[in-house]
């Protein structure tokens, strides 16, 4: 199945190194298909998603919330998800 849109977060790993906490950022991508969106660990079924919102902030990132029937998710972006919450939005209209 083709990807309609993708969006990076960043996934924060904690390691504890000579004695020192260390914070390392991964980059990781949500997906958004026609029928479902697809991020690191789960997939969504597109009728479960209720809604994605966006939280700006004033340090570099921002928050990407889905709002499912399964709970809220939150996702911390650098870049801004306009895009990616625009075809979300384009999709469920289509499927209503």
């Amino acid at each position: 199945m083709k990807i309609i849109s993708s969006q990076e977060f960043i996934m924060m790993e904690r390691i504890i190194e000579c004695n020192q906490q260390l914070n390392i950022e991964k980059v990781k991508h949500i997906h958004l298909y026609e029928n479902y969106i697809q991020t690191t660990n789960k997939e969504f079924i597109i009728e479960d998603v209720l809604d994605i919102s966006f939280k700006s902030s004033s340090t570099d990132y921002g928050i990407l919330y889905l709002h499912t029937t399964q709970g809220l998710f939150p996702f911390h972006v650098k870049t801004d998800p306009t895009h990616f919450i625009q075809q979300f939005v384009r999709l469920k209209q289509n499927d209503i």
